[in-house]
């Protein structure tokens, strides 16, 4: 593992001897010839670089030509972290780095300034990439190294500029107020943008390793800003397997084979809650936004106002409660809204308290109107429909209403399907057509239906038939259909839509091998990771995503729902739960992206043993067209990347 270390502390300079090998960039303004891209290159460093009994004062780091620092308080990372930092400085060719008298060091310790992307030259702005300053001031340099992944526990894209944390794995606490909120790692590290991190001058000891996402940049972790990943228990790099660490070329980087995957989420057991603002959004609306995600028993108390005309509506992982106030039920409301809201939160020890927080909102100010304009009256009552043409026929038409319905009257609303050729009655009940009859118009007949209120969503209702593929459908909804809690109706609606042709569309075929107690979630996710299609399956068996959209990219991503509840769980740190484990279909060739096409049926057979043991193989896969059958093989490019490797 010593070899490993100087095989690195050889890397991180090898950018600059690259220059010294190839030529060095001219520090004075050239009268021609090509432009410089070459890095600054290390000329000197005093006290040399690997330091031992380091006693503080000043580092100097000599260039061959003038340059700058950028991003220092972003870039530079110094580990293990100090409470206060050395001044950095640029004096004409040479960085200075200033160890102030009231900066205490830790004796027997290695540390690392690691300038990330902050040395640039002077005149063209050239990176010198994956230089860090090592010194100790002990009698020797710690020597081991780990490397690991940091992935999003949901996505499965790699995070870039993710913080590593290495704590004492003895000191390490089981409560809320555990080591990473109060402890001092020992260590830090950070991801590149294939999420991979090396972590280097190590101690042959138990870690306990966290990576955050610094979202707000502030250093610290704060439950439902950042996310956080962690690992299942303590590990010692001198225990660990040997690794694999390179010089990419063309990235001008170290680069190194992970030995550890970290699944970084967000914390939904978020136990730390306040109530940041109230907003008055209507006459009759507030809103109310909490410091973090899912705020727990949310109460309202309002001058004048019975508690019973309230209605909440909060999304699972949302931070904002909006709060409505039924007039039909409490009567008129005053002017100037005033009263409190209470909330569950947690004391410094851990422990559940109730947290509350006094309003007095004044009237909103009321639109100017131009007297010198005949302005007609606006109906108050808005709903948005989201409905496409062609529709799927496994989907419905939504309907969002701006404010909760009080009243729904289902005869007034009208469906009616096209009536085909094929099935009308002629005289006498013949079903022949007359000949030369010409075109016949359209014949609609009344469609079942059903109209019912989202579970989760107060303001979102559906409307659900057993739609007949490649048909037209007329809805028309009548004044007064919908009323809401401030008694404000709808006027008509009408709206002309077909239904999706099956040939037009790509099938999804599943197999499912699983074990009869296990169920999983089966998703088909654009290349942003956004789901577009979802199924739950319970053990073996067969799924059919059908009516897919054509020519578009499409992954399938497995979560392995453990409760069974339907929906992916993210972790909890304090209990150290990890979130549902998930993984992405890809075929014996390694590609994981599948393409579809018009009137294709893609058909796959899935063993979830073999998927979540890291074998992402399908059993079977092909994909058929009408009248002919297509291998689905397709391999992934090869990288191009330049290696040097052990």
């Amino acid at each position: 593992m010593r070899s490993l270390l100087r095989y690195i502390a050889v890397l991180s300079l090898f950018a600059g001897a690259f220059v010294f090998y190839t030529g060095c960039a001219n520090p004075s303004a050239p009268t021609g010839g090509p432009q410089d891209t070459l890095p600054p290159r290390i000329l000197a460093m005093m006290p040399d670089n690997y330091t031992i009994g380091f006693k503080g004062g000043r580092i100097t780091i000599t260039f061959d030509e003038y340059v700058q620092l950028k991003d220092v308080q972003k870039e530079v990372i110094i580990s293990p972290p100090l409470e206060r930092r050395p001044m950095m400085s640029v004096k004409g060719r040479s960085v200075i780095i200033d160890f102030r008298e009231d900066i205490e060091l830790d004796s027997a310790t290695t540390y690392k300034i690691d300038f990330g992307k902050a040395i640039v030259d002077n005149n063209e702005g050239n990176v010198l990439y994956g230089f860090s300053y090592v010194f100790s001031t002990g009698n020797e340099i710690d020597s081991l190294a780990m490397s690991g992944q940091v992935v999003d526990a949901f996505r499965g894209d790699s995070i870039f500029n993710a913080t590593l944390l290495f704590f004492d794995g003895k000191a390490d606490s089981m409560s809320y107020d555990s080591t990473l909120f109060v402890g001092k790692p020992l260590s830090t590290a950070r991801t590149d943008s294939m999420g991979v991190f090396l972590a280097t001058n190590l101690k042959p000891m138990d870690y306990r390793i966290y990576a955050i996402v610094d979202e707000n940049g502030n250093g610290r972790y704060e439950p439902g800003t950042d996310r956080v990943a962690f690992l299942d228990s303590v590990y010692n790099p001198a225990l660990m397997p040997p690794f694999k660490v390179w010089w990419n070329k063309r990235r001008m980087r170290i680069e190194a084979q992970p030995q550890v995957t970290m699944r970084a989420f967000d914390e939904i057991a978020v136990r730390r809650q306040s109530l940041t603002k109230i907003t008055r959004t209507d006459k009759c609306a507030l809103s109310l936004e909490f410091s973090s995600r899912n705020p727990r028993s949310v109460r309202m108390v309002m001058e004048g106002v019975d508690s019973s005309a309230f209605i909440f509506r909060r999304s699972r992982y949302g931070d904002t409660v909006d709060v409505w106030i039924d007039t039909l039920a409490t009567g008129a409301l005053p002017d100037t809204l005033k009263g409190f809201v209470e909330f569950m939160t947690v004391d410094s020890l851990g422990r559940d308290s109730l947290g509350a927080r006094n309003f007095r909102l004044s009237p909103l100010r009321e639109p100017r109107k131009d007297p010198r304009k005949d302005e007609k009256p606006v109906n108050p009552f808005k709903v948005d429909v989201k409905a496409s043409s062609p529709l799927n026929p496994f989907t419905s038409i939504d309907f969002l209403f701006k404010v909760p319905l009080r009243d729904v009257v289902p005869d007034s609303i009208k469906l009616s399907g096209e009536v085909k050729e094929e099935h009308r009655e002629g005289p006498r009940g013949d079903r022949r057509l007359e000949r030369n009859e010409g075109p016949k118009e359209a014949v609609f007949e009344p469609a079942p239906f059903t109209f019912e209120r989202d579970s989760l969503n107060i303001l979102l209702w559906r409307l659900k038939s057993r739609w007949r593929p490649d048909c037209r459908y007329r809805l028309e909804i009548l004044p007064d259909a919908f009323v809401d809690i401030y008694g404000h109706a709808n006027d008509t609606l009408k709206a002309d839509f077909s239904i999706m042709n099956p040939d037009d569309y790509t099938s999804f075929i599943l197999t499912i091998e699983a074990d009869s107690s296990k169920s999983y979630i089966v998703q088909l996710a654009d290349l942003k990771g956004d789901t577009k299609y979802s199924k739950v399956i319970t053990g073996a068996g067969e799924l059919l995503f059908d009516y897919v959209e054509p020519g578009a990219d499409y992954r399938i991503r497995i979560i392995e729902d453990t409760n069974g509840n339907g929906v992916w769980d993210g972790g909890d740190l304090v209990g150290r739960v990890f979130p549902e484990r998930i993984a992405f279909f890809s075929d014996d060739s390694g590609q994981s992206v599948i393409t579809t096409k018009a009137k294709w049926n893609i058909v796959l057979t899935l063993d979830m043993n073999h998927i979540f043991d890291g074998a992402q193989t399908a059993v079977t896969n092909s994909i058929t067209a009408p009248g002919e059958a297509v291998a689905g093989e397709k391999t992934l490019p090869v990288s191009d990347d330049e290696e040097e490797g052990l």
